[in-house]
């Protein structure tokens, strides 16, 4: 019943639906690219699921107790997993990384490049033990992935204050931009 963990729960749902949805949105614009898998590529899926299969009854005895999942839906999904990868291997092949481009881009948007703001959130581990410092490392990392799902950092030093212990803002007055 840690409020924490129930918040750190719910955000890595949500990252993992958007991650989903990515994905489904991958699979969609690699055949709209006209991207596709081989015989062989589809060869290859199948040969190494059977390979890592080998040590048991059936594939979907192996499929299912590693991915939950049966045969036929793993063998899907590794073939649309593949076919990502083949897609974005194009997109990475057809990117214009030139100097010339860079240049361009940098011309047209100089702002974008000439700064920068920062928020920080201070986490006092003076005097702490490892696995005291271990607790604060996990806080910090619980509020970057709050601050990248796109919460707040002002309000998240208020609501998350030394009280609860989970941020130490009040010895540094909440959050500050530079």
């Amino acid at each position: 019943n840690n409020p924490d963990t129930t918040v750190l729960s719910e955000n890595v749902k949500s990252v993992a639906i958007q991650n989903a949805e990515e994905f489904i949105c991958k699979v969609h614009d690699a055949a709209g690219a006209g991207v596709a898998l081989t015989d062989a590529d589809v060869t290859k899926i199948n040969n190494d699921i059977d390979t890592a299969a080998k040590d048991y009854k059936n594939k979907d005895d192996y499929c299912n107790k590693f991915y939950g999942m049966t045969y036929d839906e793993y063998f899907n999904l590794s073939k649309q997993m593949s076919l990502v990868n083949k897609y974005m291997q194009v997109v990475a092949d057809s990117a214009d990384i030139s100097e010339e481009n860079q240049r361009k881009l940098y011309s047209e948007n100089p702002e974008m490049f000439t700064s920068a703001d920062v928020k920080m959130i201070y986490f006092d581990i003076r005097g702490l033990d490892e696995s005291q410092v271990s607790y604060k490392r996990t806080n910090a990392e619980t509020l970057m992935h709050y601050i990248n799902d796109g919460q707040d950092i002002g309000s998240l030093s208020k609501e998350h204050s030394d009280e609860n212990s989970l941020f130490d803002v009040a010895e540094y007055d909440g959050e500050g931009v530079i």
